[in-house]
């Protein structure tokens, strides 16, 4: 659909270092299968990052890991959490921001465009076979491979016209019936991804660096 401009407020705020993947297919090699093997993108990108700080000649030395995953990519962190578990031992908390979490409920709500989106690019047929390319792709059904210790926060606004509120709210349910850490911020007339919501990037870093043993500055001892 489009990519994520680079200057956003999303990748451009404070000291943070960010790192994003535009996956495979579009501008990049290889052939999008929307959550299928693009979501190794997302683990070979955090494999890579000791590569590419030598590259840039930077020092990447992170106290603290976090992953945003806005709109599709609220699916993809999901999906790769799950299927790489390892990695949930390296970040400390997770946002998934108007994102796509009830695959089943997309396809339902949007048969005009993501259905045949899905469709003609991706391989959704109807019957079981369809079922079975949902289920791999739904981040409903990442739940139960999730730590539960994992501090995972969903946001949501009420005028998103391309996510329901029902989506957030599934995977919320879903979250808690398991045990998971999860909080839940519903924005009142907030768009897709909340561009129309001022500060809300101040609301999010708040709760990424609150009651977060990685952010404890350890000052030296003065000497007496």
């Amino acid at each position: 659909f489009a990519l994520m401009n680079p200057g956003v407020i999303y990748a451009t705020y404070g000291n943070y270092t960010v790192v994003s993947s535009t996956l495979r297919g579009g501008v990049s090699e290889g052939k999008d299968e929307f959550g299928g093997a693009d979501v190794n993108d997302m683990k070979n990108l955090m494999e890579y990052l000791p590569a590419l700080a030598k590259e840039l000649g930077i020092h990447l030395r992170p106290s603290c890991v976090f992953m945003l995953g806005p709109s599709r990519g609220g699916l993809e962190m999901f999906l790769t959490l799950a299927r790489f578990p390892e990695l949930q031992n390296r970040v400390n908390k997770v946002v998934a921001l108007s994102a796509a979490l009830d695959l089943h409920r997309l396809i339902q709500n949007r048969p005009h465009d993501m259905k045949k989106m899905f469709q003609t690019h991706f391989g959704l047929r109807d019957g079981a076979q369809g079922d079975a390319w949902v289920a791999k792709r739904d981040p409903l059904n990442t739940v139960p491979y999730l730590k539960k210790s994992l501090p995972i926060l969903i946001i949501q606004g009420t005028d998103d016209n391309r996510i329901s509120l029902e989506e957030g709210k599934h995977m919320v349910q879903k979250l808690q019936s398991h045990g998971n850490d999860v909080d839940y911020w519903e924005v009142p007339k907030g768009n897709h991804v909340l561009m129309n919501t001022p500060h809300i990037m101040n609301n999010i870093v708040h709760w990424l660096e609150s009651n977060s043993p990685c952010m404890t500055v350890h000052l030296p001892r003065k000497k007496h």
